[in-house]
């Protein structure tokens, strides 16, 4: 049977949670950035606001453990090193509002859906759009 802890409270809706690592979970909001916490004490460990993560934001994806996140603004994707706080990529699009992205995990791809039913696949590494899945 599971058990319930209050863990944290956060000031607006969250809009993505992640295990990023080893007793290590993330979760951003959608006008306060995001906070990085342990999962065993529940101790906020880390709190990164940017000024483009903001109640434009139309989605947001956690990497996991190559900590990276990604986040959209309409046909705008940002990527960031959770670590260095750098946006080490950012991708615009033509092919309509972001609404959904996720991180495929152990490779360097990011999947993204749009509202108008495009289903398209990214490299993070540098290189922009590879295919068009749908």
């Amino acid at each position: 049977m599971f058990e319930k802890n209050e863990c944290l409270k956060s000031r607006s809706k969250i809009s993505a949670l992640s295990n990023i690592g080893e007793n290590l979970v993330a979760f951003s909001t959608k006008t306060h950035g995001i906070k990085i916490f342990s999962s065993k004490t529940c101790r906020p460990i880390q709190n990164l606001s940017l000024p483009q993560l903001n109640c434009k934001t139309t989605a947001v994806a956690f990497s996991g453990k190559s900590r990276l996140f990604a986040f959209a603004h309409t046909n705008i994707i940002y990527i960031m090193n959770i670590d260095s706080k750098i946006i080490i990529q950012t991708i615009r699009t033509n092919e309509g509002l972001i609404e959904m992205m996720a991180f495929v995990p152990n490779s360097l791809y990011l999947i993204t859906g749009t509202q108008n039913g495009r289903v398209m696949q990214y490299r993070h590494d540098g290189r922009f759009r590879l295919s068009r899945l749908c």
